[in-house]
């Protein structure tokens, strides 16, 4: 994973109404708005929910390549199912005087 460096966060008191925090990832800063916020468990709410943006921001392309590998393996048991049926059926054909196909 690319290193993400330290991700300072400021205490802000002139956010405006209705914005109780902001993570800014070109900055890599957590805003949080001191002025909005009415007791210490409501700013770290704040606080968890942006740090949450953050690494969501700087494992993005960790979780791309490992949903892409999940999609990669389903296409693979979808296509080894198939073929599975496929051979079945070829293998019931060549055997008609068998029962159970």
């Amino acid at each position: 994973m690319e290193s993400a460096g330290r991700t300072r966060v400021l205490l802000l008191d002139d956010c405006q109404n209705g914005l109780e925090g902001f993570y800014a990832p070109a900055r890599n800063r957590i805003g949080l708005c001191g002025n909005i916020h009415s007791s210490d468990v409501t700013l770290i709410r704040t606080l968890m929910h942006e740090a949450t943006h953050r690494l969501q921001h700087f494992r993005q392309q960790e979780l791309a390549a490992q949903l892409d590998a999940e999609q990669h393996m389903n296409a693979l048991e979808e296509q080894a199912s198939t073929s599975d049926a496929h051979r079945f059926k070829n293998l019931c054909q060549l055997n008609r005087p068998l029962q159970g196909c």
